[in-house]
């Protein structure tokens, strides 16, 4: 029999990765199926993996784009069309428009209607009936109107059906997974019950319903649990409480975000609906996907499964991380995990390492010449392995790093000459006097002298030394400094420690932000501190391979005021005030990205060069073990060839019947 060709969009997405896997799990299906498997890139990884299953033909299309999907129905229909197509859309995300999600599904559906497709099923979501659906807003009201659009081709030919998920169990996974669940339990009513589904209970529904349901709207939910009920199943499954963030983060989290209120809305809602005795359409619906499936998961089933799937992937070999690696944790064999369960706590330094080899060095007899010696090399020698691990480990992630750090100093650069362009066409008349310096680094070390770089610029310029970064000036000593960045505060508190009036820390943690700048413009206005310019030390970045520190002056507001240029206009003081803030904003952002650029950059050299010399040291370890070695197996054979007696222990406790001490050293 030919197989059936069905076309499944977000093939790559857990919704449709859980239809191709049901499909290829129902062996006793009596019509077997070709599946194209929609992606936008055929080459990204998870695209790969899907081509190399069985009937699976992975194709490059763009929703967004009506003609490529078009070239893949009419490449299709040469041999012999498309019979189905299973419609999953991707979330657009938190409050972002979906009128493009809207546009893909119409366009989808009055393709299958045009190339005659047997069989079209769209995976909505389920949200109470319809009967509050003209007050949805963004991705909701985006699938209200394709369920629309979809019914009226119904009307001309096109067998659809309907399928509306409930809430999705893989919610609760990880980090996402605690939000989800503190949001859940500060925001909805204790007698609240959420309609529950696993993803993989969708593929097996809307694999068990193309020929059977057709002009149907089903309502997929394999649990419903209240907030209580859902943290005792996974206690019962799990053996420990499902983690959770704080309540009052949760309300606050409620209070701040319009998407998170809505979803609360929504769960409520759905409850009522569900709790209507007037309301018989949603129980047929969900007694018909039980019929189409009987084998719904539970969510107590689902966090079993779940937490062994974790714990099976934990035991991998391979599965080690950066963090394992400096932690020491889940580095071990099965064999030294539970010899260290059983074990009492050891310190297990490098230091501590050392001094209970060095012990067990003096605890020797003394006839086992180089014994202790030998294994103090040797527990070296995996110290040292270990720390190259970490190395390179971190240069590679040092070097994926650097790449997105020099996109976003490339962005940022344009604040930066964009600021100075304004400024150098209206020069200022006198000289600043008051000076505020801002100190750029950051928290986190590992990184070569970049830290140290920008703190010895910031004494030799309140120095008035010869190579300042502030050439041919004049500045006072007691001018104040503020610091980014926990590294060059540790380094200049005790040498100028009265300059000091503002510090920061946990700014540009990762790729530092324009609201990162601006929120440290905002204090930095409001601290109160009176200057004429500010001075931004920072790292400049010059290559790759090198960065200098580097000085850059940005005008204050009474600079401005004062300006000549810009007296030729009548600003009000609040435009000065806000312009200034402006600027002072732009010049921080653009200091702020090279610098991380070069503390990236720096950090990749610096791991780069650990590693290496952590190579050169394995290499002399490796040498002095060999020679060890060899000088304890030819003293041991010296002392065989030449007939060496050999003499037992004092405290020797041997059998006393066949052997004296006396005879026993003559032997």
């Amino acid at each position: 029999m030919e197989a059936k060709v069905l076309l499944v969009t977000g093939a790559t997405g857990k919704q449709g990765k859980a239809l191709i896997s049901a499909i290829q799990a129902d062996e006793a299906r009596s019509s077997p199926f070709h599946i194209l498997a929609l992606t936008r890139n055929a080459k990204s990884p998870a695209a790969k993996q899907l081509s190399l299953r069985e009937n699976v033909q992975v194709v490059e299309g763009n929703l967004d784009d009506a003609d490529s999907i078009r070239k893949i129905f009419e490449d299709t229909k040469k041999k012999s069309g498309i019979w189905g197509v299973f419609c999953v859309l991707a979330f657009p995300g938190l409050g972002a428009n979906a009128d493009g999600e809207e546009k893909q599904g119409k366009t989808l559906a009055d393709l299958a209607l045009e190339y005659g497709v047997s069989c079209f099923i769209y995976s909505s979501v389920e949200r109470g009936g319809e009967g509050y659906d003209d007050n949805l807003t963004l991705d909701r009201l985006a699938k209200v109107r394709i369920e629309r659009h979809i019914r009226e081709p119904g009307d001309k030919g096109l067998n659809w059906t309907i399928l509306r998920p409930g809430f999705f169990m893989e919610n609760f996974e990880g980090t996402i997974g605690s939000v989800t669940v503190g949001v859940l339990k500060a925001g909805l009513k204790p007698d609240t019950a959420i309609q529950l589904i696993a993803v993989d209970d969708i593929g097996f529904v809307a694999a068990a319903t193309p020929e059977r349901y057709t002009s149907e709207v089903l309502l997929v939910v394999g649990d419903i649990c209240t907030t209580t009920q859902l943290q005792n199943a996974y206690k019962s499954a799990v053996g420990r409480e499902i983690p959770s963030i704080p309540s009052f983060l949760a309300r606050a989290l409620i209070k701040m975000n319009g998407h998170t209120q809505g979803l609360i809305q929504d769960i409520e809602r759905v409850h009522l609906t569900r709790i209507d005795p007037n309301n018989e359409e949603n129980r047929i619906q969900m007694a018909t996907v039980r019929e189409a499936y009987p084998e719904m998961t539970s969510f107590a089933t689902w966090a079993a499964q779940r937490h062994g799937a974790i714990l099976k992937r934990e035991k991998g070999w391979n599965q080690v991380t950066l963090g394992r690696l400096l932690t020491g944790v889940g580095t071990q064999t099965e064999a030294e995990c539970a010899r260290l369960k059983s074990a009492k706590p050891v310190i297990t330094t490098m230091f501590a390492r050392q001094t209970l080899a060095r012990a067990s060095q003096a605890a020797a007899p003394s006839g086992a010449r180089n014994m202790a010696t030998l294994r103090e090399i040797e527990l070296r020698l995996k110290s040292v392995r270990n720390i190259q691990k970490i190395t390179q480990s971190m240069k590679v992630v040092a070097s994926t790093k650097l790449a997105k750090a020099q996109r976003a100093m490339q962005a940022g650069k344009q604040y930066g000459i964009a600021n100075a362009e304004v400024f150098a066409h209206s020069p200022s008349d006198a000289a600043a006097t008051n000076r505020l310096f801002i100190v750029i680094s950051s928290d986190k070390g590992l990184c070569g002298g970049i830290h140290s770089a920008v703190s010895k610029a910031t004494r030799r310029a309140l120095s008035n030394a010869e190579d300042s970064p502030l050439p041919g000036q004049q500045v006072d000593s007691e001018s104040p400094v503020m610091i980014i960045g926990d590294k060059s505060k540790g380094q200049l508190l005790r040498p100028i420690g009265q300059n000091i009036r503002l510090t920061f820390n946990q700014i540009g943690r990762d790729i530092p932000t324009f609201a990162d700048a601006a929120g440290v413009a905002d204090l930095i206005v409001k601290s109160g501190v009176k200057y004429d310019s500010v001075v931004l030390i920072y790292n400049k970045f010059v290559s790759a391979i090198s960065y200098e520190p580097a000085a850059m002056e940005i005008k204050g507001e009474l600079a401005l005021k004062d300006n000549n240029a810009f007296k030729a206009y009548e600003n009000e003081d609040d435009a000065t005030k806000d312009l200034a803030e402006f600027s002072l904003a732009n010049a921080i952002f653009a200091a702020l990205t090279e610098s991380h650029a070069c503390e990236q950059s720096s950090r990749r050299n610096a791991m780069d060069n650990a590693s290496k010399n952590a190579g050169e040291m394995i290499g002399a370890l490796t040498m002095q073990y060999n020679r060890g070695r060899q000088a304890a197996i030819t003293n041991e054979l010296v002392d065989i060839i030449t007939g060496t007696p050999f003499t037992f222990p004092i405290n020797w406790d041997g059998p006393t019947d066949d052997f004296s001490r006396k005879g026993a050293s003559a032997l």
